[in-house]
């Protein structure tokens, strides 16, 4: 596909005002300063309170959470129409093609490509998030060859040790096992996390405190 060039001067407005609300993100000014006993205990408080809003909060408004509700509502109708298995592993040209054809669905308008974009491209950091980014492009594939499907779960593991290991497990306990989450694509990882932001009032920081976001997903092959 072509890639979209995404509006660089987006970020500095969000962070100061639409993204933000009425609080700033110093680390978006790009401020350096050495973490104190206060930022950890900040931090330990709002992780024992994560399903909570906090002061500081990362939380879209006006347009920005018009744009996240009406971009979920797309991700939903997509993931409706090709089914919770597919749709775990689904890219994002493939779900951009798929709208597109499917009147039903209906194509993605530019600003919520922009914003989905621009989801994708923040730095997690500002929203409190450490992990490491384990995808650089959101046009990025999950390669189905590498795949296997788990028969009555609707979710896929990566072949080889992940897949044997599973085996394993299931072969020692039996039905006691569920694989209730395999192998993640970037629109499921959206779809996950734009949910948890919508359900609270458009807070990314509270969502992503439970959820990684788009561009931070496990590595699979790693966790087994």
């Amino acid at each position: 596909m072509n890639r979209r060039t995404f509006i660089k001067t987006l970020c500095a407005v969000a962070a100061a005002t639409t993204l933000c609300g009425s609080q700033t993100i110093a680390c978006a000014s790009g401020a350096v300063r050495t973490v104190d006993d206060e930022d950890l205990k900040d931090y330990l408080h709002s992780m024992a309170n994560f399903d909570l809003p906090h002061m500081g909060d990362i939380i879209l408004i006006d347009t920005q959470l018009a744009l996240l509700k009406s971009s979920l509502k797309r991700l939903r109708r997509i993931q409706r129409s090709v089914g919770f298995g597919n749709f775990c592993i689904l890219s994002f040209d493939e779900a951009l093609l798929y709208a597109r054809q499917n009147p039903s669905i209906g194509s993605f308008t530019k600003k919520e490509l922009s914003f989905l974009d621009y989801t994708f491209s923040f730095d997690a950091s500002n929203y409190g998030f450490y992990g490491k980014r384990t995808i650089s492009n959101i046009t990025s594939r999950v390669s189905k060859k590498d795949l296997v499907k788990i028969q009555g779960s609707g979710n896929f593991l990566y072949r080889g040790q992940p897949h044997e290991t599973y085996k394993s497990i299931k072969k020692l306990l039996g039905k006691k096992v569920y694989l209730t989450s395999g192998v993640r694509g970037t629109m499921k990882q959206f779809i996950l996390f734009l949910s948890k932001a919508a359900a609270n009032k458009g807070n990314l920081s509270l969502a992503s405190r439970s959820l990684a976001p788009p561009r931070i997903l496990f590595s699979w092959r790693r966790r087994f």
